[in-house]
């Protein structure tokens, strides 16, 4: 038995079986794997402060923003009616989009 010729030209995938016989196979959007994005490989060093390695409790997250940068307030409320602010953090929009896709995930 003869193995199938099998060869691809854009969205077709083809199978020659013989002379006379050929098979097409047309892939649908859906089946195509998105392009794949180059991860970073190389470790990146990145020097950390013992102060910064603390980490704090938040019970609370208030969201503010402008043209530009999202703001990040994470708070603890300490009292019924008192809220302490932990840290405050400024996001460009572009990182607030990657957050977004990595939560959704």
């Amino acid at each position: 038995m003869v193995k199938p010729e099998r060869y691809q030209k854009k969205k077709r995938i083809y199978t020659r079986w013989d002379k006379l016989t050929e098979e097409v196979r047309i892939i649908s959007e859906k089946k195509l794997s998105p392009p794949i994005k180059k991860q970073f490989t190389d470790k990146i060093d990145i020097p950390v402060e013992e102060k910064d390695l603390i980490a704090h409790y938040a019970n609370e997250l208030a969201v503010h923003f402008r043209e530009g940068e999202f703001v990040l307030d994470f708070l603890r409320r300490v009292k019924e009616n008192k809220l302490l602010l932990v840290r405050r953090i400024l996001l460009s929009p572009r990182l607030v989009k990657k957050l977004i896709r990595i939560l959704e995930a």
